[in-house]
């Protein structure tokens, strides 16, 4: 019986339990691991497709083939040749590859060791570079650009699953507007992004602002993403990869992602902030290219426009020279015809006085001669005797203008010298007068022969009201020639010390509600005068009858020193002492 061979069993590459490539990417040995690297890059070149299961594996090996690396330029370089596979693969392949990658990092994002991290967090680096230079070799093609934007939003920033990977989103977010500058300043590629493709990779991160659940993640989209391009708008740099960004536009979709009702109170202010300071910027950034655009203008041009000014401005000053010539001399005419025309008032009013002066001057002449001859003959002599006579003569002149005016104030008339010598005689001489000739006139005094009777009747009656009254003029205060004026009036209630006060007729009456004094006065059942007796009532007068009762008792008891006075106490409490205090409830 002939043997009948089945066909051959072909184990999967990709086994559970035995899988090539996965030992040799996991091996601790760098020879090892470089064999299976070059092995894989060998196996997905010549395939067209792959399932994302064996692709997840193959990805687990590679995972820890880059955990075994050490030295940095052996992880920059591992680093590189990896995210190079990405774009040495066919469309679909590579896509699956990059995909596979972000999985496995968030799926192990947990369990990488802090010394470990940097490596890491350069590897996503490089691989986002190199997702960004796929599409910069594809003319930043919108379906893989679109593609792509979408898994940043669906896989990364707002992922469905519960994984702990918070750490890829915020690294995403730090390396979005950095790579994108550093792609666009290489060349080597389709050049820099247009104002659509920067859209549709800004829109992730637009959405995720507006839905995020946690404020880390709102702070590092700010911090990370717009704040930075708030700056590069408003101030680009040399090599600008948003130069094509309608910042103005950016800030009216931030505006509305907003005011959409399902946004929440955090994420519609971050949002709101964001779109005022793009919408500033942009305006900034306007207002500096027109300033640009005007510097940049030739100096041909600005030399053309200054001498078409200084040319007018030449026109204008010869037709204006003329007019202003006429005008000076119209005016230098109009001032020489009013200066004619005032000469001319002066000279006839010049001969209209001339025939009255000379009329009038003789008459002048000879008046002025008397008035100097009577001068001359009034002039009292000179010296101190002349000097007295004349202050005389003007004090008797004085009075007979005002009599008021010639009374002396008290104590005498002032000196009129300014020596300290002739004020003290002039004082002493005061004195002895006034000692001498008490009731006589003083100095300034003289009688008024020319004022009739009757004025000078007036006049003393009101020198007297003023003086106090009296034919001494006022009582003098010994030692000085002063008078001491009093004021009496009748019905002056100040009361002096040394006299009997006033009656009580014309003092101020009291008032009728009495005050102070008045109440402590005793009144006829021993209180204050004004207290009205206090009613008691019904109980009130039992309880007071009963203490009244109470005491009476208890003062026979102590008179007495008998045993008697428990029954005075109302029949309560009979065991208790006579000179204990009396209790409340005794009585009520």
């Amino acid at each position: 019986m002939a043997e009948v061979w089945g066909p051959r069993k072909v184990r999967p590459l990709l086994d559970d339990t035995n899988s090539k490539f996965a030992r040799a990417l996991g091996s601790v040995d760098f020879h090892t691991r470089e064999a299976g690297l070059r092995a894989l890059q060998d196996f997905l070149s010549r395939r067209s497709s792959l399932e994302e299961l064996e692709m997840l594996r193959l990805w687990k090996g590679i995972f820890y083939c880059f955990w075994h690396s050490d030295k940095q330029p052996v992880q920059v370089a591992l680093a590189d040749r990896l995210s190079e596979i990405m774009n040495q693969l066919p469309e679909e392949v590579g896509w699956l590859f990059y995909t596979t990658f972000v999985r496995t990092m968030r799926r192990e994002w947990l369990g990488i060791d802090r010394l470990r991290l940097d490596k890491f967090m350069m590897l996503i680096r490089k691989f986002f570079a190199a997702s960004l230079r796929q599409l910069q070799a594809h003319d930043w093609w919108a379906r893989r650009a679109q593609r792509l934007a979408d898994f940043w939003l669906r896989e990364i920033l707002l992922p469905s699953d519960t994984l702990p990977a918070a750490g890829v989103a915020f690294h995403l977010a730090d390396l979005l507007l950095p790579e994108l500058a550093r792609c666009a300043a290489d060349g080597s590629g389709g050049g820099a992004p247009d104002d659509a493709t920067l859209r549709t990779l800004l829109e992730p991160f637009c959405r995720a602002l507006a839905a995020a659940a946690t404020p880390a993640m709102i702070y590092r989209l700010r911090q990370g993403v717009f704040d930075p391009l708030v700056d590069e708008v408003r101030q680009p740099g040399e090599a600008p990869a948003l130069a094509s960004l309608d910042a103005a536009a950016l800030a009216t979709h931030l505006f509305d992602l907003g005011a959409q009702a399902e946004t929440k109170a955090r994420n519609r202010e971050a949002l709101y902030a964001a779109s005022a300071a793009l919408e500033k910027a942009a305006a900034a950034a306007a207002a500096a290219g027109s300033k640009q655009q005007r510097r940049e203008k030739g100096p041909k041009q600005e030399a053309g426009k200054l001498g078409q000014q200084q040319a007018q401005q030449h026109a204008e000053q010869q037709v204006d020279q003329p007019l202003e010539k006429a005008k000076a001399a119209k005016a230098a005419r109009k001032q020489a015809r009013k200066q004619q025309q005032a000469q001319q008032t002066q000279q006839q009013q010049q001969q209209q006085a001339a025939p009255m002066d000379a009329e009038l001057a003789p008459q002048h002449h000879a008046a002025d001669g008397r008035q100097q001859q009577a001068d001359a003959a009034a002039a009292p002599p000179g010296g101190k005797k002349g000097k007295k006579r004349r202050q005389a003569e003007a004090e008797a002149q004085a009075a007979a203008v005002s009599p008021l005016a010639a009374t002396p104030p008290p104590g005498g008339p002032l000196p009129s010298g300014s020596s300290k010598k002739k004020k003290k005689k002039r004082s002493q001489l005061g004195d002895g007068s006034e000692a001498q000739h008490d009731g006589e006139p003083h100095l300034g005094q003289q009688p008024l022969h020319d004022v009739p009777a009757a004025e000078q009747q007036l006049l003393a009656a009101a020198v007297a009201a003023v003086t106090g009254g009296g034919g001494d003029g006022g009582a003098r205060s010994p030692g000085t020639g002063k008078k001491s004026v009093r004021f009496s009036l009748k019905r002056n209630l100040v009361n002096v010390i040394g006299q009997p006060p006033k009656p009580e007729d014309v003092r101020t009456p009291p008032t009728a509600k009495p005050k102070g004094p008045a109440l402590k006065k005793e009144g006829l059942i021993g209180g204050p005068a004004s207290a009205p007796e206090r009613l008691l009532t019904r109980a009130g007068a039992g309880r007071k009858a009963q203490f009244q009762t109470f005491m009476n008792g208890r003062a026979e008891a102590a008179a007495n020193g008998s045993a008697s006075a428990s029954k005075a106490e109302g029949g309560r409490g009979g065991k208790r002492s006579l000179l204990t205090r009396p209790r409340a409830s005794d009585f009520f």
